[in-house]
């Protein structure tokens, strides 16, 4: 492949996660959020929280691609989705004679395979299991700077 093209083609998706959101999300059925990613806090001393605080602000220092991170998004959502909608949000993955357990195994290693999609299950949990998994995963210090405790 030519280099000026893979160039090209690069910088089109840095513009075009800017304008959707980033790569994957908007997936399953619900909207992205323009401009965002998740992922690690930046480096460096003092606290990382971004100013202003709350939910938003805490799910972009969340490493999403951390097994402890996906792997407690990935249990929420398989232990309460109905085979209709593991079907719905897997089944182009998996067999099509896939069982109700293959459907949950496949889901689970989706969410646990790509930070991307475990940000979008983030997003689509409720509240209070949001808050629990930021106070599990980021330092104290943080979470009570970014109004959260």
């Amino acid at each position: 492949m030519d280099i000026i093209k893979a160039l090209k083609r690069r910088n089109f998706s840095k513009l075009q996660r800017a304008i959707k959101g980033g790569p994957g999300s908007g997936n399953f059925g619900h909207g992205g959020r323009p401009g965002q990613r998740g992922g690690s806090a930046p480096s460096g001393g003092g606290s990382s929280a971004p100013a202003g605080g709350g939910i938003d602000a805490a799910a972009e220092m969340i490493d999403f691609g951390d097994n402890d991170v996906s792997d407690d998004i990935a249990d929420y959502h398989m232990d309460r989705m109905s085979e209709g909608a593991l079907r719905e949000n897997f089944g182009h993955i998996a067999d099509e004679q896939a069982d109700d357990e293959e459907l949950r195994e496949v889901g689970r290693d989706v969410i646990m395979g790509d930070e991307r999609v475990a940000e979008d299950f983030f997003w689509e949990m409720p509240e209070h299991r949001q808050l629990g998994l930021i106070r599990r995963n980021l330092d104290e210090q943080d979470v009570k700077q970014l109004g959260l405790d």
